[in-house]
């Protein structure tokens, strides 16, 4: 079954400026019971700016910068993904999206900050205000776990952490998972990747 297929593990599939990603996710009120769980269902398409801003006006004509929302995407536009991802996706993902009756679109950006403490301690950033890592990469909720985690060990009465280490610990996790994404991405979107054979004799 499809569902099967879908909600066993993590999947990434991807070939040449196509790629799709499927995890599970908590159910309604949280829940873990199998069969209960639900899935984030993903599939990246390369744009230039034209066909961004198209893709991202909505159902009144307004047009937005990062994302459309369910049930703002333009009826046409919907078809349109529709009739492509029929055309180029594997056949369990194109069997799931043409069921999809309410997707949402949001540009995949990139956030990594230098600097995670401010006023002396005072204020702290942490979650994806330090880095916005990419869905494919799926470690966006273990950022923000491990930030409250190691949070404790700043906070706790005896301070086995202190606020600068906290910090260095967060940003060179933070840069490795940006950097990972950012790879996998242009492996995923347009075949490159440093460590790719590219086919040219070393020199």
């Amino acid at each position: 079954m499809v569902s099967d297929y879908l909600f066993f593990q993590f999947i990434w599939a991807f070939w040449f400026a196509k790629k799709t990603t499927s995890y599970k996710i908590p159910g309604l009120h949280g829940s873990l019971v199998p069969r209960e769980q639900l899935a984030n269902l993903g599939w990246y398409q390369n744009c230039n700016e034209d066909e961004l801003k198209k893709i991202l006006t909505d159902s009144d004509g307004i047009s937005h910068k990062f994302s459309l929302g369910v049930g703002k995407i333009n009826p046409t536009i919907k078809e349109e993904q529709r009739n492509k991802v029929a055309a180029i996706l594997p056949p369990q993902f194109s069997e799931v999206f043409q069921k999809i009756q309410s997707p949402f679109i949001q540009a995949v950006t990139d956030n990594l900050t230098t600097k995670s403490v401010f006023m002396n301690g005072k204020v702290l950033l942490i979650g994806d205000a330090v880095a916005g890592v990419r869905p494919h990469t799926s470690a966006g909720t273990a950022q923000a776990a491990m930030h409250a985690f190691l949070l404790k060990k700043v906070f706790e009465e005896e301070g086995s952490m202190s606020v600068e280490e906290w910090e260095k610990a967060i940003l060179e996790w933070a840069t490795m998972a940006h950097e990972i994404g950012v790879q996998a991405g242009n492996l995923g979107q347009f075949g490159d990747h440093p460590m790719a054979d590219n086919g040219e004799s070393p020199n």
